[in-house]
């Protein structure tokens, strides 16, 4: 960090990794970013859609307003996979088929938190649980030739979040997503609709569909959690000494794909984007589980609720998650 008072900074990195990919959609920390998705080691189904990555990152940020960020990245990944026996990503390159996608581009992005409130530890700092909105909006150019760059593409994204109080019913969090890539490119530079086969929880990805089950070129998601606070099992008698809390859930996507990226694609997974109809799932959980001041248990019980009929559709399941809030 070169200037606290702006948090004009600047950093570079570079990972070697095996991840799974396809889990998330809009990201802003570079190569810090990885959920627990990506390294699970207990799921719901078979763990073998696996890619190795090499990518670098070079950035800088300032904040030359209060809780707006400009942010410009320049990354270099290859991806490719981590078994082809079992999972590949091949696509079609001047007439021939690949199986290395090498990409080289630039990304600049607006980030505003307005209201949000921190406690700053140098270039770390923790943010405060207020009801401040989280707007970033992103945009994305692939070059190709620059270090053995294949695709030209470009790419735009939208990430709004918003926590809402709803007066004695509780607080709802609400984040919509939505992109759309100009251009022809393999499965590793399209949009996956965020699947989870662990049973771990994750925001912003899907516990009901499998990892790469839709990819899409323009996609839009909405995820709705409604937090009660207890409003109803505080009111039932015994169970209210258990200080247990309640809560509900919506998410929903769409997207399409256009006939090009069907083409250029070689891999051995389907095509599908949810065009046709939205997709959704929908349930209920119970948080603040534990024993004393301790409660950071939530166990979350999920339904799937359109595109029942795809092969192997998982259509209910449970997830479990750690949750800590100050």
């Amino acid at each position: 960090m070169l200037n606290k008072t702006n948090r004009f900074q600047f950093g570079i990195g570079t990972k070697r990794d095996i991840e799974q990919l396809g889990v998330q959609l809009t990201s802003s920390d570079g190569i810090m970013t990885r959920s627990f998705a990506s390294s699970s080691i207990i799921s719901q189904g078979e763990n073998d859609k696996l890619s190795h990555i090499n990518k670098t990152n070079v950035y800088t940020s300032i904040e030359p307003f209060k809780n707006f960020t400009l942010r410009l990245d320049g990354n270099y990944q290859t991806t490719r996979s981590a078994d082809p026996n079992l999972f590949n990503l091949n696509y079609l390159w001047n007439g021939y088929e690949d199986d290395n996608t090498i990409d080289t581009n630039v990304s600049l992005s607006l980030i505003a938190r307005p209201g949000a409130r921190f406690s700053r530890y140098g270039i770390d700092r923790f943010e405060h649980t207020t009801n401040a909105p989280a707007i970033m909006l992103r945009y994305t150019r692939g070059f190709p030739g620059l270090f053995n760059s294949q695709f030209n593409y470009h790419k735009i994204q939208l990430l709004f979040t918003q926590p809402i109080l709803v007066g004695s019913f509780g607080r709802s969090v609400i984040s919509f997503e939505s992109g759309k890539t100009f251009g022809t490119v393999p499965l590793p530079l399209l949009s996956v609709i965020p699947g989870n086969e662990s049973y771990g929880q994750i925001f912003g990805t899907f516990s009901q569909l499998d990892y790469y089950e839709f990819i899409t070129d323009v996609y839009a998601t909405l995820i709705v959690d409604h937090h009660f606070n207890g409003w109803i099992l505080g009111k039932i008698p015994l169970i209210k000494k258990l200080k247990l809390r309640e809560l509900g859930f919506l998410r929903a996507a769409w997207g399409d794909i256009s006939v090009k990226n069907i083409g250029i694609n070689r891999s051995d997974i389907q095509y599908f984007a949810p065009n046709d109809k939205i997709y959704f799932e929908y349930g209920f959980g119970i948080e603040n589980i534990g024993l004393g001041n301790f409660r950071p248990l939530r166990v979350d019980f999920n339904w799937r609720g359109s595109y029942l009929k795809l092969p192997d559709a998982r259509k209910f399941g449970i997830t479990v998650g750690l949750e800590f809030g100050f």
